[in-house]
């Protein structure tokens, strides 16, 4: 039985965020159609870690950037290397907030 699950990134970074142009964002239309489009997206990335049933644990390995750092604040606990660093740049995108980054 797994009785907790550790997520932990490949090679130097734990996560580099969200690359919104390769998951379908209107480059034409931007910002005015993200907010839309991110709220989407965020509803199948981070209610599986609202809702995940086991305890769940970050390995931060290196840099998390946007919903790398967003992701963490949803589990039960982080152990950071010294590696690690974390950044939400949605100011420098002109966006939003999202999940528990608020």
């Amino acid at each position: 039985a797994v009785d907790a699950v550790v997520l932990t990134g490949s090679g130097r970074y734990l996560s580099s965020g969200a690359a919104f142009f390769d998951v379908g964002v209107d480059k034409v239309n931007w910002p005015s159609v993200l907010h839309s489009q991110v709220a989407r997206l965020n509803v199948g990335i981070f209610h599986p870690f609202i809702h995940f049933p086991k305890p769940l644990f970050i390995a931060a390995n290196g840099p998390a950037v946007g919903g790398g750092t967003t992701m963490q604040l949803l589990c039960d606990a982080v152990l950071a290397a010294p590696s690690a660093t974390f950044h939400t740049p949605f100011k420098k995108l002109g966006i939003t907030k999202e999940g528990c980054s608020t």
